[in-house]
């Protein structure tokens, strides 16, 4: 993707098109998905900022996305992993058995998974606090989000 302030008129200008013809162009490809306005680089910019898009099914999401670093990410991940669960938390209102059950699990796993760091911090290995901190955390959501709700029957189970 890249951003491009180049007036219609240079555009014409270098490809023998008058301004006209460079804009009814200009307008297929934004009906296309080509090439779309975005917001300002900076305050009081007068001209038009236009985006183009080399992949008209990528999503402006998926290319911010792209542009992260690892670590911000796997944060982004992790702050998801949470609206996720508080919709559904707000969704049903109150907290079933099963949900309790799953966080406790959840708190259990990442209790586990604390203590696993902690014996390999022991034997030599390092990490960070941080990152030790959310990769526990991290770890025990993926886990849990693995379980499914218990079976009523005996029978369903095995």
């Amino acid at each position: 993707m890249g951003r491009t302030f180049v007036s219609l008129a240079r555009i014409g200008q270098d490809i023998g098109l008058g301004k006209t013809g460079v804009s009814y162009h200009a307008v297929k490809l934004r009906k296309l998905g080509y090439l779309t306005y975005c917001k300002p680089f900076f305050k009081g910019q007068k001209s038009t900022a236009n985006r183009i898009v080399y992949d008209p099914s990528l999503k402006l999401e998926e290319s911010i996305k792209a542009r992260l670093t690892t670590k911000q990410q796997i944060q982004l991940g992790e702050a998801e992993a949470m609206l996720k669960q508080q919709a559904i938390q707000s969704k049903s209102g109150h907290n079933t058995q099963a949900e309790l059950d799953l966080s406790k699990f959840r708190d259990e796993f990442q209790c586990l998974t604390a203590d696993f760091f902690s014996r390999a911090k022991g034997a030599g290995w390092w990490i960070s606090p941080d990152v030790e901190e959310r990769a526990a955390a991290m770890l025990a959501n993926q886990a849990s989000e693995l379980l499914r709700e218990p079976h009523s029957d005996e029978t369903e189970a095995a």
